[in-house]
């Protein structure tokens, strides 16, 4: 019998979407003979070539029009839904129901999707399906449940904390009995889900950056200061830009972000206004993970720099340790597991620009203190992380 993976996604392998994937992927289709990705939907942007024993279906949902056509109703969810929304009382909190009805749509478009439908119909005992996200296509573990094997991962802000949703989650418990296991990419996020869901089987599988060798620091008498991210109110990236700032008042220093979105072109306005003699910065907009890795080896950086509000653990920090860069980052969700003190400086959830100023001017000071490439190695390789996943998924197809 044939090892079969079907692994969903958000977007991947469409270009511009879930760039870590790109990684994984390798590690997955040499454990199984045949992996089945399923995007939710597609970017306009084209797709990326995939190893030849992934097969790309068609994403779930094509287009608004789609959408609409396949979340209107669907019998089995509105069923399991409507349990749902009594028994945990749905009805007395907006913040609740606004989560609920964006599950009853998702998870209607899902469910009358023709790829899923056929999958339903195709699927084997020993098959497995991996959810790389931690919301709405895992909710399928609910409605197959012991007709193959389920593994979820969850990340962080986006599909694992419950408190931006009066402490909800649709489906989750019944989620968390179905899965084989729940998979994390933080301690943080596995202790959580541990004292909510004890009923559940979870595992820690960190992510993980390919090795791009060390960067070189900066020699002209300048600090260059690196951040990557889509630019939205999330990241902050107007805190960064306003922390750099200040650095400037003491010491040259110029600011590369990498990455666009909603906030681009406003942050690009406020640079303009900022820029001087002492402060000078780069917004490259977005670039294809390739491109980026290709920046990291041909740019001198003394300090990588994230503020978002939430984080699992950013791939964008593994990336900028992996090339020996220390960084400065908000304390937040699972960061303090790759944030230390060998890799750089944690500043508070909610930091000034000069908390942030300072804590750039201490790095470069006390360099030599920080060995954040060494951390990487230990724990955030790729080649070995990946590797290890691979392997317990493809061991579950042989239970």
């Amino acid at each position: 019998m044939s090892k079969k993976l079907y692994l969903f996604t958000a977007r991947f392998p469409y270009v511009g979407a879930e760039n870590f994937l790109e990684d994984e992927i390798l590690f997955l289709s040499k454990k199984f003979e045949e992996v089945i990705i399923i995007p939710y939907k597609a970017t306009t942007q084209g797709c990326r070539a995939v190893p030849g024993n992934c097969t790309i279906k068609a994403p779930i949902v094509e287009g608004k029009g789609g959408f609409l056509r396949q979340a209107l109703f669907c019998p089995r969810t509105f069923v399991k839904l409507l349990n749902d929304f009594f028994s945990n009382r749905v009805f007395l909190s907006s913040k609740r129901f606004k989560v609920w009805l964006t599950a009853y749509a998702a998870t209607n478009s899902i469910l009358n999707s023709k790829v899923v439908r056929w999958i339903e119909t195709d699927l084997k005992n020993d098959d497995v399906c991996y959810f790389y996200w931690g919301k709405w296509s895992n909710m399928l573990s609910v409605f197959w449940s012991g007709k193959a094997h389920f593994v979820s991962r969850f990340h962080g802000q986006w599909d694992l904390w419950e408190d931006e949703y009066d402490n909800y989650a649709p489906l989750r418990k019944d989620i968390a009995n179905a899965l084989d296991a729940a998979v994390f990419i933080s301690g943080k996020g596995e202790l959580y889900f541990q004292e909510h869901y004890p009923e559940c089987s979870t595992r820690l599988f960190r992510l993980g950056t390919k090795d791009v060798g060390k960067v070189s620091s900066s020699t002209d008498g300048w600090l260059r200061v690196l951040s990557c991210s889509t630019v939205y109110p999330l990241k902050r990236v107007d805190l960064i830009l306003q922390s750099v700032a200040e650095v400037s008042k003491t010491r040259k220093v110029e600011w590369t972000h990498l990455g666009g979105g909603e906030d681009y072109e406003k942050i690009r306005e406020q640079v303009k206004k900022l820029e001087n003699e002492r402060f000078r910065a780069r917004m490259l907009g977005q670039m294809s993970y390739s491109d980026v890795m290709e920046y990291y080896k041909n740019n001198p950086f003394d300090v990588f720099i994230n503020l978002s509000t939430n984080e699992g653990i950013p791939v964008s920090i593994m990336e900028a340790a992996s090339c020996d860069v220390p960084i400065v980052a908000t304390n937040v969700g699972g960061t303090s597991e790759i944030v230390n003190e060998e890799t750089g400086i944690l500043v508070s959830e909610n930091p000034t620009p000069n908390e942030v100023a300072e804590a750039i001017l201490n790095i470069e000071k006390n360099r030599k203190d920080y060995a954040p490439r060494d951390f990487w190695g230990k724990n955030y390789m790729a080649e070995k992380n990946y590797e290890q996943f691979a392997s317990f998924l493809s061991a579950l197809s042989e239970k």
